[in-house]
């Protein structure tokens, strides 16, 4: 019977630099070349860009694609070309194979063959431990070699100059020079914050009316989407303001390289480049920056119960929060989309504020009036439970993959660790073969612990049902009311996965609430929770 073959290719940013993503079709010639010399019926072909990526193996779409035609018996045999094209590191390269052990599906690697036997394994595993520590060996030569430039003037921007700026060769070194058509834009965005004064919103969105080029649509233009050349955000204003560059010191090592997550001040270089603004031009901006952010933090006292948790109704994007408050000192909230001020490809979203009070008593009377049934609740919760737990196997099974993995390379280093204290191996033969399953434990705690944090997030389990019957016997018995204990019903909101989108329906403002316990579409209206006049719009009507 001729067996069914997967192929499977991944490029990561490395391969992009050095090919411009040639490697991956590369990857699959040589596949798809292997697959035909041993007579088996390609049924797939994957190629995974891994740009994006979070880095954990069942996050990469191809890969969790052929995991689950594994699971469905769609083929026997996955192919790639080595060890490093199927996970990123050794730990995540067994819990692959496990996974598809467990299918009856094989793995064979066009450029090596690894015979199924403990020596044969013990090969794969060193090339692999080796293999990793040669790509990290890599990534530090290359951080050195960078510092090293910095440390003799060099300005290092990885080809990309900041805003304002072009990259130029003085003396054999790189250095920046003004480009005065966007330096003039560097200047008029400090003069409208700290002389107008204009807020980071605002100046993003006259730049943006006026069509300004962003520096992604000079350096980067494939990543912008079409159609909207010159869309400034106030996150790319509060970028330039907070740059030391624009002042005359470029700072090189606050992006922190992968290998080194915590780069502490101490090890950040600067140079000298020349200023666009003055010193105490920039400073001027530091400082209403600080009193921003610390007026920000006295307004933490507004709390929106949804927030993070609604979308526009019109555009996609979004919700986000704001807060008013007017000449007597009263405090109002808004829910408000996040791009409510700027033009999208299909238009000017336009989307007006909501009042938080509002949209917060509505959802929270919906619930109201789910607790109201305690049977029907209950009932709700437990067949969102049985879902939720049916989305959730894959995911415990990949723990449980992990956990025998975890022993099988304790025990397996245990045995090394023996040979060693009964004198049967010397302590260079030791640090050798106990390496790849040193550098396997690593990878596999990081990946249990990463897989324990999303079910427990994402499980409805029995504790946090009791969690809302509680909360609900309390709001029948007329304990707490709407606008008290906010920690509890926010957390009765993340319980119940509630997420919605605010929209205006035929003159009216609405916002869609979907959860586990149903969904609804509910009027945002100028109500009181629980002390509404009678007959006054409170409830939504269910779908």
């Amino acid at each position: 019977m001729t067996k069914r073959a997967v192929l499977y290719a991944r490029v990561s940013s490395d391969d992009r630099a050095k090919t411009g993503g040639a490697n991956l079709q590369a990857q699959l010639d040589l596949c798809r070349e292997y697959a035909t010399k041993q007579g088996y019926a390609i049924v797939a072909e994957l190629a995974e860009d891994d740009r994006g990526a979070s880095g954990a193996t069942f996050d990469l779409p191809q890969l969790s694609k052929a995991l689950d035609m594994a699971r469905n018996c769609e083929f026997d045999v996955l192919i790639a070309r080595e060890l490093d094209r199927l996970a990123r590191d050794i730990a995540k390269q067994y819990i692959v194979e496990q996974e598809l052990k467990q299918s009856t599906v094989t793995i064979e690697y066009a450029l090596y063959d690894f015979a199924p036997t403990p020596e044969g394994q013990l090969q794969k595993s060193i090339y692999a431990a080796f293999a990793e520590f040669e790509r990290a060996k890599i990534r530090e030569r290359m951080v050195r070699g960078r510092r090293r430039k910095a440390h003799n003037g060099e300005v290092m921007t990885h080809g990309k100059p900041p805003y304002g700026y072009r990259l130029c060769v003085t003396e054999g070194k790189q250095q920046l020079e003004i480009y005065e058509l966007e330096a003039q834009i560097i200047r008029q965005i400090f003069d409208w914050y700290v002389n107008e004064p204009l807020a980071e919103r605002r100046i993003a969105k006259r730049l943006t009316e006026l069509a300004v080029p962003t520096w992604g649509d000079v350096h980067n233009p494939k990543m912008r989407k079409k159609g909207q050349p010159g869309q400034w955000y106030a996150s790319n204003i509060d970028k330039i303001l907070r740059s030391t560059t624009y002042m005359g010191k470029f700072v090189y090592g606050k992006r922190n390289d992968r290998t080194n997550t915590n780069n502490p001040v101490e090890n950040y270089i600067t140079a000298d480049v020349p200023a666009i603004v003055s010193v105490e031009l920039w400073e001027a901006a530091q400082k209403r920056l600080r009193e921003n952010k610390s007026f920000a933090k006295r307004n933490t006292k507004n709390k929106y119960l949804l927030q993070y948790l609604l979308t526009c109704g019109r555009c996609g994007h979004k919700i986000s929060c704001t807060g008013k408050t007017n000449p007597r000192g009263t405090q109002y909230r808004y829910y408000k989309c996040s791009s409510a001020d700027y033009y999208t490809a299909a238009g000017k979203c336009g989307s007006p504020q909501f009042n938080a009070d509002y949209v917060d008593n509505a959802v929270w009377d919906w619930l109201e009036d789910k607790f109201q049934d305690e049977a029907a609740l209950l009932k709700a919760l437990q067949e969102a439970q049985v879902e939720q737990e049916v989305l959730l196997q894959p995911r415990r099974g990949e723990l449980e993959t992990v956990k025998t993995l975890i022993t099988k390379n304790q025990q397996a280093r245990d045995r090394v660790k023996q040979l060693f204290y009964n004198a049967h191996i010397t302590e260079e033969e030791y640090l050798r073969d106990a390496k790849p399953y040193d550098t396997a434990l690593d990878g596999l705690y990081r990946e249990q612990t990463r897989l324990e944090r999303v079910i427990e997030t994402q499980e409805l389990s029995e504790a946090k049902i009791r969690t809302v019957l509680k909360l609900r016997e309390a709001v029948s018995a007329g304990i707490e009311k709407a606008g008290d204990n906010f920690e509890k019903r926010r957390e009765v909101i993340e319980i119940l996965n509630i997420t919605g989108a605010l929209s205006v329906i035929d003159g009216e403002k609405v916002l869609d609430v979907q959860c586990v316990v149903g969904d609804a579409r509910l009027p945002v209206v100028n109500t009181t929770t629980r002390s509404s006049p009678p007959g006054s719009p409170r409830r939504g009507s269910r779908r």
